[in-house]
């Protein structure tokens, strides 16, 4: 009885194994020739890799985004490499779960990382149309300073304090800008005050014969302008504005301290005086002092 049963699971056996044989030698080709196509795909992708990255780095030199690039060609051959495996091996409908299963899992992975993917794309835009390189002078989103490093993902730059700041790229492409270093020039903007008794005509002559003299003054760029604002609590307060060649935040603070020392220097030999702040308090008598009296 029991040599029986071994006899009939050998049979079973046996046949089932001869079945996976058949199956293989009448797959086999098919076998091979899926093979054989991966390989030949994968040279491809290889050489595609080789050639894309000479042809990527003569339209940009960004080596960032230059590998992005190479890589997802390398993965799109690689990848139709094999559905083209799946076909030869006669498994269009796996292909087919698998087109329809990296839609589901593309579409789900699209919501959760849709802020990854927006940064990504921002990065893009900012590689290639260039608002900025290493180095600038940049203000964005109440943030002012050098850019430090750029990536796809996020932009670093050092602020005039020293420290390093990292922003999503999607904000600075979502806000505005200033590249200082791109415009070369900076305009200074001064606020003074004078007292009620001065010339006003006098005080806008010395003030722009003494703005002229400074040797970070560009006139090119404009003229000296200057604007009377208010009356204001002990003085007549007026803007000065002036452009220099140099959009440094050093320089602009340069400009800035030279003008404030040439100012009062020359207001104090024209007897034009910049008042300090007054307060006048008016004192009321207490009502028992008024019965008294």
């Amino acid at each position: 009885m029991f040599l029986s049963l071994i006899s009939e699971a050998y049979t079973i056996i046996l046949k089932e194994l001869n079945l996976w044989f058949e199956v293989f030698v009448k797959f086999l080709p098919n076998f091979l020739l899926a093979l054989l196509v991966m390989f030949v795909f994968h040279q491809i992708a290889k050489f595609a890799k080789r050639i894309s990255l000479r042809i990527f780095a003569k339209f940009s030199d960004s080596s960032t985004i230059n590998s992005v690039l190479v890589q997802l060609l390398f993965i799109t051959i690689e990848l139709v490499g094999i559905f083209v495996a799946l076909n030869v091996l006669d498994l269009s409908k796996a292909v087919t779960s698998l087109l329809a299963g990296a839609g589901v899992v593309g579409l789900a992975l699209s919501f959760a990382f849709q802020d990854l993917a927006t940064n990504f794309i921002s990065g893009f835009f900012i590689v290639t149309q260039k608002p900025f390189v290493l180095g600038d002078l940049i203000k964005t989103n109440d943030y002012q300073g050098h850019v430090k490093e750029i990536n796809l993902r996020t932009v670093m730059i050092e602020d005039l304090d020293g420290q390093d700041i990292i922003l999503p790229s999607k904000m600075i492409i979502q806000n505005p800008l200033t590249n200082y270093s791109l415009v070369r020039k900076r305009r200074v903007n001064l606020t003074i005050g004078v007292d009620y008794g001065s010339d006003l005509g006098k005080v806008k002559e010395v003030t722009v014969k003494t703005i002229k003299q400074l040797s970070v003054v560009d006139t090119s760029k404009g003229g000296i302008i200057i604007d009377f604002n208010e009356f204001g609590g002990s003085s007549i307060t007026f803007t000065l504005r002036f452009w220099i060649g140099r959009s440094e935040e050093s320089d602009h603070n340069n400009a800035i301290a030279q003008a404030i020392m040439a100012i009062t220097e020359a207001y104090r030999k024209s007897d034009i005086n910049i008042p300090f702040p007054i307060r006048t308090l008016h004192m009321k008598p207490k009502q028992s002092d008024e019965k008294n009296n």
